[in-house]
């Protein structure tokens, strides 16, 4: 991961920063990190993951969606991009012209860990058990 720039950005900021690239950020600790991309493994993997949770929350009845890459807020000036998330619909439609980045937590927040991640060590996870408790201060229920 590497840091962009040594200016501290707000969660507002963050919300609304824009640098004209395709580049994709997360806000650690008021600084912005690029995100570099998955790998072809990982993505099929939240694929297969997203059409099993659909098709559940379809056959429940539930009105709930699973997105694939959606920023949480998970502190003060923290917010991170999860594989999957299941949030409500409501959530989804009360927010359609702002950028995808659930202040209310969600249901469910899913983030893959590859082999790749095991091997080469990302700054994002402190250590693999301890991945859970990145989001736990904003109070998400389940982080698979």
């Amino acid at each position: 991961m590497v840091t962009i720039a040594l200016k501290s950005y707000s969660f507002a900021e963050y919300c609304h920063y824009d640098d004209k690239t395709d580049n994709r950020y997360e806000l650690v600790d008021g600084h912005l990190e690029i995100m570099t991309p998955p790998s072809f493994r990982h993505l099929l993997i939240a694929d297969k993951l997203k059409d099993i949770l659909t098709q559940a929350i379809k056959d429940q009845h539930k009105s709930l969606i699973c997105l694939p890459e959606l920023g949480v807020r998970t502190g003060w000036k923290k917010s991170r991009i999860v594989d999957l998330a299941v949030i409500s619909r409501s959530q989804v439609i009360d927010s359609l012209e702002k950028t995808a980045i659930c202040e209310i937590p969600p249901l469910l927040a899913i983030e893959i860990v590859t082999a790749l991640l095991t091997t080469v060590r990302d700054s994002r996870i402190p250590s693999l058990p301890c991945l859970p408790s990145l989001f736990c201060p904003r109070w998400i229920p389940k982080t698979l």
